[in-house]
């Protein structure tokens, strides 16, 4: 029953909304199309839960006034082997229906439905006598009405309750789809001899690589997720996926937060183990926690495909890891006052020798290049502005009031590599005087005119995303400039992300309200100061407001 198509809202409140069949119309009173009722609540959630009885109520009568509903009396049974069948088609069906709506991106509109809070709820009380609506929510599922003896009698009530349990019970082992299973339609519904359990289904074989392969002919894999499934492939073997079991990937979480965080491509072609091998008992960073999370979300989706095309009877990596807290994914620290003299005074920024386009520049030397790699830090601390909004950037986001400039990221998606993170993230930044004193201002100015984007001589990953490859980069400098592995600017709770951390950090210790702060770095609580200025705080107001923020510089 798609409840939600028959719940609208009118006002504040909702209301059942169903259409009657022009031939029932009589029995229901009403010469009109639609029978409305009131379902006296503001809450989408509860309208949802009280509109089920209703609608049933209403279809039992429009089955009735057309003769097609049995009375009582005439004690028609559903078997026990056809109640479970009943149970377990509605359950794949809806298993299916869910994988399809996540994988296209579909937002499931039936949710909550009937049967998932009657499906909770029999597992959850130990009496169906005690579950709200059983009549009406049963009969949802089994697709018959209230008024079916299957639901009405109290021997048949239990038997309904047993044999939920026992489809739960039998479909975390096995797939089927239990034809051939008998029709005994003229036997009680209670029966003293155990039901008969269908064999279990064998399950074909598919190698681990197989799996992939098929999972990204129905959803693309990005190239990490193709390397997080290859490094899984490394570590157990091409094996066949109906052995892996959750002890395996156990197994293999417990050495994957051993492995290291390197992004050399020497690494990147070692084996999993060997790569754990090559800096076991050194000071080299290992992966963050919320990286772990990815990778496991990744192996979850996979082993959720296999399971929505019967490949597997359970995934193996639904309790992989639980998703980490907020503050164990947030970690990421600002740079100190001392990284930023370290940082800005290495020879990328105070002169450096060798090529511009390999290494690290590193070595000192007489050259100062201003390109992306050496403005992209450098605006990053004065702007608080992600990297990918300043790698996206482009010109025709240059704005001006006066002589103040400023970046315009109110127009931006919410989606796609020009997209920004939130409806919060489209906001005005005005430049720092600062970066008029360091000479970016003028830098940016001159190229304006002939180019597509501030930082053109990025360029994009196989996603099109132009701040990854920086990304990358960035922590290779950090590891080729630092003076010890795994401290200072090469420690692995500090990344590029760490210069908006130190901008957030000099604006809360900045005159600055925190209000209009929150509004220049894109937080939630600035984006209600913008809404009460109409179209935003004025452009001049946010250049006095940023220039009150006194970043450290060396």
């Amino acid at each position: 029953m798609a409840v939600m198509e028959n719940v609208v809202r009118v006002g504040k409140s909702y209301r059942v909304r169903k259409r009657i069949p022009a031939d029932c119309r009589a029995a229901f009173g009403i010469n009109g199309e639609f029978k409305t009722v009131s379902l006296k609540t503001t809450n989408k959630r509860e309208a949802q839960e009280r509109a089920v009885p209703i609608l049933a109520e209403i279809d039992a009568k429009i089955a009735e006034a057309r003769g097609l509903v049995a009375p009582p009396s005439a004690d028609r049974r559903l078997s026990p082997a056809r109640v479970e069948a009943l149970i377990r088609e509605w359950r794949f069906r809806e298993i299916d229906r869910a994988y399809h709506d996540a994988y296209n991106g579909h937002r499931d509109t039936r949710d909550p439905i009937a049967v998932s809070q009657l499906r909770y709820a029999l597992q959850h009380h130990s009496t169906i006598d005690r579950i709200a609506d059983f009549d009406a929510r049963m009969a949802a599922v089994l697709g018959v009405t209230p008024l079916h003896p299957v639901i009405q009698r109290a021997d048949e009530r239990e038997r309904l309750r047993m044999a939920w349990h026992d489809v739960e019970t039998f479909t975390a082992r096995f797939p089927t789809d239990l034809t051939g299973w008998p029709e005994e339609e003229e036997e009680p519904l209670i029966s003293t001899a155990a039901p008969a359990v269908p064999s279990p289904v064998k399950l074909a074989g598919m190698k681990l690589s197989e799996l992939r392969d098929a999972w990204g002919g129905v959803k693309p894999l990005e190239a990490r997720q193709s390397g997080y499934i290859r490094r899984l492939v490394e570590f157990l073997g091409d094996v066949d996926i109906a052995t892996i079991q959750p002890l395996d990937l156990d197994r293999f979480l417990i050495e994957l937060k051993r492995f290291p965080l390197t992004k050399k491509p020497s690494d990147e072609r070692l084996p999993f183990a060997d790569l754990i091998a090559a800096y076991e008992g050194t000071d080299q960073a290992r992966l963050h926690i919320k990286t772990i999370w990815n990778w496991t979300v990744v192996y979850k989706a996979m082993f959720a495909f296999a399971v929505s095309r019967r490949l597997l009877a359970h995934n193996p990596a639904a309790g992989m890891m639980k998703k980490p807290s907020s503050e164990e994914s947030n970690d990421r620290n600002p740079y100190s006052e001392v990284d930023l003299d370290f940082i800005f005074t290495r020879p990328m920024f105070t002169g450096f020798s060798g090529s511009a386009h390999t290494g690290y520049r590193n070595q000192p030397g007489e050259q100062v290049v201003e390109d992306a790699k050496y403005w992209l830090p450098i605006v990053a601390l004065h702007t608080g502005m992600r990297l990918e909004e300043l790698a996206s950037l482009k010109t025709s986001e240059i704005i001006s009031e006066g002589e103040a400039l400023a970046f315009d990221l109110t127009k931006r998606p919410l989606k796609g590599n020009d997209g920004v993170k939130n409806g919060s993230a489209r906001r005005v930044i005005p430049l720092h005087k600062r970066l008029y004193d360091l000479g970016f201002a003028d830098w940016m100015m001159a190229r304006a005119d002939n180019q597509t984007h501030v930082f053109a001589d990025l360029t994009t990953d196989g996603q099109g995303k132009r701040g990854s490859k920086f990304s990358k980069w960035w922590g290779l400098w950090c590891q080729s400039n630092a003076n010890r592995a795994g401290e200072g600017i090469d420690d692995p709770s500090l990344t590029f992300h760490s210069f908006r951390h130190s901008f957030k950090r000099a604006a809360r210790q900045s005159p600055v309200k925190e209000e209009v702060h929150d509004l220049l770095t894109g937080h939630q609580q600035g984006n209600s100061v913008a809404r009460s200025y109409g179209s935003g705080v004025d452009l001049v107001t946010l250049k006095i407001a940023i220039d009150q923020i006194n970043i450290h510089w060396p």
